[in-house]
């Protein structure tokens, strides 16, 4: 599940290889799709999980500029230092 994204990232961003909430908050967080992003939160998912290369929504939402999401994700107890 490799995202595209329209603006250049400065580093690359990892993916989510198994299939789970986990992985689909990574991927609405790459598409902004803050509505199901705040489904998935609300549901439990963990708002501090990692990618494979250990990356968090939150870090990949702000390394690509999505303040809304960035948001979302401080408003649901992201830890911005891990």
């Amino acid at each position: 599940m490799a995202a595209t994204l329209s603006l250049p990232c400065p580093a690359r961003l990892g993916v989510v290889r198994q299939a789970g909430p986990q992985a689909e908050l990574h991927r609405c967080t790459l598409e902004r799709n803050v509505n199901k992003m705040e489904k998935l939160l609300k549901k439990g998912v963990d708002v501090d999980c990692v990618n494979d290369l250990g990356q968090t929504s939150l870090f990949c939402a702000c390394l690509v500029g999505m303040t809304s999401a960035a948001e979302l994700l401080l408003q649901y107890g992201a830890n911005p230092n891990q």
